[in-house]
C-alpha cells in the first residue's frame, strides 16, 4: 500500500549516476562511531529493495509527517538536525554517502531522540529514480561541491535536467533552496530559473540573494566560508506549475 510501480521517468534526464564523486570515508571513526552504524543506523536508513516499485516517502516513518522533506548532502548535519527540531510534524530524508558526516548525524539523532530524519546513503539519483511523483515539500541542497574546474562541470548536481527531475517528484507550490560561496554556481541556477515557467525565483529586493533564509541555521562550512573572505549566496525557487 502507498506504493506505485515504477515507469522510470528518469530515463534520458542525464543525472548523474556513474557513482559518488569524492571519498566515502574520511578519518578513522572512534569505536563509539562504529558501534552507532552498526546499532542506529539501521533504525533509521532508508534501505530500497531490489524492485522497480516507487516509494511512497511518508510510509518511511512511524508516524504520518504533514510533509516530507529532503535535504541532498548534508555534510555533518547541522541544517538537517536543526530543521528537523524546528518541525517535529514534517518528515526529513537526509542524503549523505560520506560516512564520518552520516555518523554525526546519527550521533545527534541518537543524544537528541530525534524521531522525525531518514538517512540515505548511497548516490542520490538512486533515490530519486524511487520517489513517488508530487511526494516532496521542500528541497534542500545546501553548498553543494561546485566542482569549478571546467573539465569537473559534468559532476554538479544542479543541471537543467536536475530542475526537470524536481518538478516531477515536487507539489506544486513546493520550495528548493540552494546555497552555495561559488558565485558561477549560483549564477548557473538563476540563469536556468530564468528559463523555465515551472519554477519562480521572486526576490523581494536586489539583495535577498544575500541573505539566509528565515527558519534557517548557520553551518561550520557557511561560517567557514564567511571567515575565508567568500561571499555565500541563497537562493529559493518555488515550484509554480507541473511539467
Amino acid at each position: 500500500m502507498g506504493k506505485h510501480r515504477s515507469r522510470r521517468p528518469f530515463e534520458g534526464l542525464g543525472l548523474n549516476s556513474s557513482g559518488f564523486y569524492g571519498r566515502r570515508k574520511g578519518h578513522r571513526l572512534s569505536a563509539r562511531k562504529e558501534s552507532l552504524l552498526r546499532e542506529v543506523f539501521p533504525k533509521i536508513r532508508v534501505d530500497l529493495d531490489a524492485t522497480n516499485i516507487l516509494l511512497d516517502p511518508q510510509l518511511l516513518f512511524d508516524f504520518r509527517p504533514k510533509e516530507v522533506w529532503l535535504e541532498i548532502g548534508f555534510g555533518s548535519g547541522e541544517h538537517i538536525a536543526y530543521q528537523s527540531q524546528a518541525n517535529p510534524d514534517i518528515g526529513i530524508i537526509g542524503v549523505e554517502p560520506f560516512l564520518n558526516g552520516l555518523v554525526s548525524l546519527v550521533d545527534e539523532i541518537q543524544n537528541k531522540n530525534i524521531k522525525n530524519i531518514r538517512i540515505f546513503d548511497k548516490e542520490i539519483s538512486i533515490l530519486l529514480e524511487r520517489l513517488k511523483p508530487n511526494s516532496l515539500s521542500k528541497v534542500f541542497l545546501l553548498f553543494p561541491d561546485p566542482w569549478p574546474k571546467r573539465k569537473h562541470l559534468k559532476r554538479r548536481i544542479l543541471n537543467p535536467n536536475f530542475l526537470n527531475i524536481l518538478n516531477h517528484l515536487m507539489l506544486e507550490g513546493g520550495e528548493f533552496r540552494f546555497s552555495s560561496d561559488d558565485a558561477s554556481y549560483s549564477r548557473l541556477v538563476v540563469e536556468l530559473a530564468s528559463l523555465r515557467e515551472d519554477f519562480s525565483w521572486c526576490p523581494i529586493s536586489c539583495r535577498d540573494w544575500q541573505f539566509r533564509p528565515e527558519r534557517s541555521i548557520e553551518t561550520r562550512y557557511e561560517r567557514k566560508a564567511i571567515q575565508q573572505g567568500r561571499k555565500n549566496t541563497y537562493i529559493s525557487l518555488i515550484k509554480t506549475s507541473t511539467l
